[in-house]
């Protein structure tokens, strides 16, 4: 696992903080001043935007280092409202980026939406991982969020009209870096540990996918 942080030090942090620095060092050139206060609160956004890249990058490899080890995951169940976490997360973290790709948010649940006892801190986690997953392979259409119960089990489907999965990438999924990124691994290791079970299905390329979680109603 430090083999695996050392990856992300060398390819992945890169990025965000070539960025951020180039940002300020611009920003100590006469050149700023020139460009229009809607410019300038536009190149602010974007380094605000690898920041916050960079954040996340470093907040996923020690997540998933503890759960790798199985340090510090205590779990504190209560009850949430899957309807109103769902689209809660979605108006704080993601509505705006939503909207500037024209993407599609909906969600569909029966008339009494699942209410459910578990840790909202981790599923919140999940969720947000598989909804910024949903966003970065789909370029035009959206994201269906949808929620049910089944037995003594809530189902949330993640449906999206992305680049899809090839029969190839499936088993690989869920591994650490699939596509150079940690997060469905941690969102696998996390519904795991929530006594739950994620899985995705997918036609093919370019033919969207829906990724599945099955969690107890009762944890």
């Amino acid at each position: 696992m430090e083999n695996d942080f050392l990856r992300i030090a060398r390819h992945q942090l890169k990025g965000p903080v070539t960025l951020i620095k180039g940002y300020l060092s611009f920003w100590q050139s006469d050149d700023y001043q020139k460009f229009s206060p809607e410019k300038q609160k536009e190149l602010i956004n974007k380094a605000l935007a690898s920041a916050e890249k960079l954040n996340v990058l470093i907040n996923d490899a020690f997540l998933a280092l503890s759960l790798e080890r199985k340090e510090n995951l205590k779990i504190n169940p209560e009850p949430i409202q899957l309807k109103e976490l769902v689209e809660a997360i979605y108006n704080e973290n993601f509505k705006t980026s939503y909207e500037n790709k024209g993407l599609y948010f909906r969600t569909e649940t029966e008339e009494n939406p699942p209410v459910i006892n578990s840790d909202k801190y981790y599923l919140t986690i999940v969720l947000r991982k598989l909804l910024d997953n949903a966003e970065k392979y789909t370029k035009s259409g959206g994201i269906t969020v949808s929620l049910q119960k089944e037995n003594k089990y809530a189902i949330i489907g993640i449906k999206d009209t992305g680049i899809g999965l090839t029969a190839e990438e499936k088993p690989l999924l869920f591994t650490k870096f699939f596509r150079g990124s940690l997060s469905l691994n941690i969102a696998k290791e996390i519904t795991d540990a929530l006594s739950g079970e994620i899985f995705v299905e997918s036609a093919g390329q370019n033919q969207g996918a829906k990724f599945i979680i099955k969690i107890p109603l009762t944890i």
